[in-house]
This record gives structure tokens, C-alpha cells and sequence, in this order.
């Protein structure tokens, strides 16, 4: 329906990631957070992992998706999810994604900036990247023993 003689869809609206990166042990919750501004309602959107053709469909308001909640549900304009009992495997560049329903595939609309996530196994420190490379190392969780000789590498 169009208000104003301007269809919906072509309404400014932000979908705002303000996580840039995350680091974390697994076995924690995430929370990844995606707020909307603009004119409500702005349903649906969905979150992804990935880019492309092959990104994969981490939540979408219909469906059940395994560790994975709305943090505020029935909310207009917080779209902010929980993962829980994180896993190395959970590790990758997350989107919240505004999409446009049809008779066909959903359309995307709009993204937000994404959200880079790093997930250590347990009983390490999440990773720091090693200069000159795009390889991240762990440290053990001891604050008393020494980095080993491997890691200081």
C-alpha cells in the first residue's frame, strides 16, 4: 500500500550493526545486535552468515532455528538475536538483512555494516592476530604461566 504516493520499500531505512568485531570462547552466548530507524514496520528481517551465494540463514521471524533467539521479541525496530552455547564453527561475518516478501524469493533491501566474529576453543584466550598474516593464535587461559615458546612465535 502506498502512503504519501511513495511505496514502503523505498523508505529510508538503517539497519545499524554497531558491532564491529566480536571476540569470544565458545561455549558463551553471543549477541549480535541490529537496530532499524526509519518508518515502522520495517518486518521482516533476517540475519545471515556469510556473503553470497553461499551465506547461510542464521534466523528469520518465522521458522525455528537451533541456539539461536530473539533477544526482543516482537519489537519494530531492535532485531538483536542470541546464540548460545557458541561454537569455533560459529566463527564468521554475520549480517541483519531487510528483505521485501513476494510471490518469488525474498529481496533484500537493506544490510547492515556486519559483524565479524572470532570464537577460541575453551580454555583459551580468543585469538589475536599475528602481524603479517591472517592467522590468529590462542593463548592459554593461565595469567601465570608464560605464553609458550609456539605462541610467542
Amino acid at each position: 500500500m502506498k502512503e504519501f504516493g511513495i511505496d514502503p520499500d523505498q523508505w529510508e531505512v538503517l539497519l545499524l550493526q554497531p558491532q564491529g568485531n566480536v571476540w569470544m570462547s565458545a561455549g558463551e552466548t553471543l549477541t549480535l545486535t541490529c537496530s532499524v530507524t526509519g518508518v515502522t514496520p520495517v518486518r521482516p528481517v533476517k540475519w545471515f552468515k556469510g556473503s553470497g551465494s553461499g551465506r547461510q540463514l542464521v534466523y528469520a521471524p518465522t521458522g525455528s532455528f537451533h541456539r539461536v533467539t530473539r533477544a526482543v521479541s516482537g519489537s519494530d525496530t531492535d532485531f538483536t538475536i542470541r546464540v548460545s552455547d557458541t561454537r569455533p564453527t560459529d566463527a564468521g561475518s554475520y549480517r541483519c538483512v531487510k528483505v521485501k516478501k513476494g510471490s518469488g524469493p525474498d529481496a533484500e533491501i537493506r544490510s547492515g555494516a556486519g559483524t565479524a566474529v572470532s570464537v577460541s576453543a575453551p580454555g583459551l584466550f580468543p585469538g589475536f592476530l599475528v602481524p603479517g598474516s591472517s592467522h590468529r593464535r590462542c593463548l592459554p587461559m593461565s595469567p601465570s604461566a608464560p605464553p609458550s615458546p609456539q605462541a610467542r612465535k
